[in-house]
């Protein structure tokens, strides 16, 4: 990249550029019981600077005592239906998962995703949510403009440099 080049250069001290791309996620498990279980998450932060993008869950769920299991996993605002699938009697866990783009949920930006699960006779479920996020055009112009600003601070302390070394390499005057 030109203004890393330059940098170098002129030994100009600047970071890396923000990634154009970011993948953030977490995990989540928890108990359920007979009957309705609920519970909400909300630690899944966007990083400063970065808009969502897209989600990918995989859930992976238990059936409690009895075999009615169904579950909704919600995230912003998207709702995701689960239902039991296969033997009802087997105590095998249901897993299954997904990917959407989410601009329905771009208003979640700037703090934390919310997540919930509700779920009724799950005895035990695990998920986890990726997501997809891409770099603000702001956050990469104040890089720019701190990246220039370094740089430019740089050049003027090299032609200081440069300045200072020719005074001292003149010859002195010669006294009549």
């Amino acid at each position: 990249m030109l203004l890393m080049k330059i940098a170098a250069k002129y030994r100009a001290s600047v970071e890396a550029p923000p990634e154009q791309y970011l993948i953030v996620g977490s995990g989540y498990q928890g108990q359920g019981q007979n009957g309705s279980h609920s519970k909400e998450f909300n630690t899944l932060r966007i990083p400063e600077g970065y808009k969502l993008n897209k989600v990918d869950y995989q859930y992976s769920l238990r059936k409690s005592g009895n075999s009615n299991v169904n579950a909704q996993l919600i995230i912003g605002n998207v709702i995701k239906e689960i239902q039991r699938q296969g033997n009802s009697s087997s105590g095998y866990p249901t897993k299954g998962g997904g990917t959407y783009y989410s601009y329905s949920i771009l208003n979640y930006t700037t703090d934390s995703i919310p997540i919930s699960f509700t779920g009724w006779d799950v005895g035990a479920y695990s998920f986890t949510v990726s997501v997809t996020c891409f770099r603000t055009d702001e956050l990469y112009q104040n890089w720019q403009l701190k990246t220039y600003e370094a740089i430019i601070n740089a050049y003027n302390d090299r032609l200081n440099e440069y300045y200072n070394q020719l005074s001292q390499n003149q010859p002195e005057p010669l006294h009549r």
